[in-house]
């Protein structure tokens, strides 16, 4: 389970990468969360979701 301090910067970073990107004049795609699955890893499940986006 991720840790209180994992949530705070993951939420901070959420919040500042489209202003800044922005400020930048840069594009960015975003894709929201995933969650990868590997047969190798079937034991112990499935890999964190995660917040993914692309800078244009």
């Amino acid at each position: 389970m991720p840790s209180d301090l994992h949530e705070v910067l993951n939420r901070l970073l959420d919040r500042m990468t489209p202003a800044l990107t922005e400020d930048l004049d840069l594009k960015i795609k975003a894709y929201g969360s995933t969650t990868q699955e590997r047969e190798d890893l079937e034991k112990r499940g499935a890999l964190a979701p995660f917040n993914l986006g692309f800078l244009l």
